[in-house]
């Protein structure tokens, strides 16, 4: 009995290891990889992301928004983030650094099919400025 309280009270005047999210952040791993960011006008079509996909959750998009047939120059990656793992395999393939990872981890959304990201999509996020972009190679290509 002794043993229980005196733990109460070792740990009553403790600091909180729990925070107060949405009002206080912790900061993500300098290697924390988060969702991607596609730059459409670097993108020059090859499939090499949806190729080397463990999830196969990259699809290339290959019609127009009108049903009209693209070039394959014009190909554009869409995700499924409801079944994405996160790897970056994809960042790192990318010959022309058109997909970056970035840090930024808050997707909410009411339904599977909002964790379908089309390529105009993934070419927003919500403050540029605020996402670190986790690929140094890319980092350096995007200061460019």
């Amino acid at each position: 009995m002794f043993k229980g309280l005196w733990l109460v009270i070792k740990n009553m005047f403790r600091k909180p290891v729990t925070i107060q999210y949405p009002e206080e952040r912790l900061q993500v791993a300098e290697k924390f990889r988060g969702r991607q960011f596609l730059r459409l006008d670097k993108c020059i079509g090859c499939h090499m992301c949806s190729e080397v996909c463990p999830e196969k959750c990259i699809k290339m998009v290959e019609k127009d928004e009108k049903g009209n047939d693209l070039p394959r120059n014009k190909h554009r990656p869409s995700v499924d983030y409801s079944a994405c793992m996160f790897c970056n395999l994809c960042v790192d393939v990318c010959p022309a650094d058109a997909i970056l990872g970035t840090k930024e981890f808050k997707m909410p959304e009411e339904s599977r099919n909002g964790l379908r990201y089309s390529p105009q999509r993934l070419n927003t996020i919500d403050d540029l400025a605020k996402v670190k972009v986790t690929d140094k190679r890319a980092a350096i290509t995007a200061k460019a």
